[in-house]
């Protein structure tokens, strides 16, 4: 007669390797959670990366919603940012939070500039702010693919009231003529840099076209030396 012998061994679990392992997993997949809520919950740029620091593994330019701190009608949420060419990508959806009356998918309608753009010029902008709030903005003058040069922060802890801001800016001789890139933020943490989070208010990109200098950019007084003849 055939006989089978079953054996089983007893497993014990070493409670100093196993808890400590649950533990690391039940952390990690916490961790990964509240930052996709967190992401969720926030406001990002469009311009393009990495030239631009946008994506959130860029350190790019983010603020935590639902305070009513934002530009123009009003702001949605991305999960990262919507990096583009045409710094508009953000434009084309409407992100799962909405705060304020969107326009179609257009939350990008903070900045209308008022004048043309020229180089050694002033020009104006128009930025709007759905309450008070410190704007921080730059502009890539010499398309480089950053706004770390001196000049290109064309504001820093300016003060918005809600409503519509009337601004001026000058755009440095050196600037290079094409179109480039812009980012404007407003929060009330103060004055900011173009990459990092803030607790509140919205961040917008924009393309920007500056064109040649214009003669009435130059002072008359320039031009005597050589239309006056010098006295024999």
């Amino acid at each position: 007669m055939l006989m089978s012998k079953i054996r089983c061994n007893h497993v014990s679990l070493n409670p100093h390797r196993f808890f400590p392992s649950v533990v690391f997993v039940f952390t990690f997949i916490i961790g990964v959670l509240l930052g996709q809520l967190v992401a969720a919950s926030s406001d990002f740029g469009d311009a393009p990366d990495p030239s631009y620091p946008t994506l959130l593994v860029n350190a790019g330019a983010r603020h935590v919603l639902g305070s009513g701190v934002y530009l123009g009608s009003c702001v949605d949420a991305e999960v990262d940012g919507q990096p583009s060419a045409s710094s508009t990508a953000d434009d084309l959806s409407v992100g799962a939070s909405v705060f304020g009356t969107c326009s179609g998918n257009d939350d990008e309608d903070g900045v209308v500039f008022t004048s043309s753009l020229a180089v050694g010029g002033t020009t104006g902008v128009q930025v709007i702010a759905s309450s008070g709030c410190i704007l921080s903005a730059w502009i890539d003058f010499n398309s480089d693919g950053d706004w770390d040069d001196v000049g290109e922060a064309i504001f820093s802890g300016q003060a918005l009231v809600a409503g519509a801001n009337n601004l001026n800016f000058t755009i440095p001789v050196g600037a290079i003529e094409g179109t480039t890139y812009s980012r404007f933020r407003c929060t009330t943490d103060g004055a900011v840099m173009v990459t990092g989070e803030a607790s509140d208010g919205e961040v917008e990109d924009y393309t920007v076209t500056i064109g040649p200098a214009t003669t009435s950019e130059f002072p008359f007084q320039m031009f005597l030396p050589a239309i006056i003849p010098k006295n024999k």
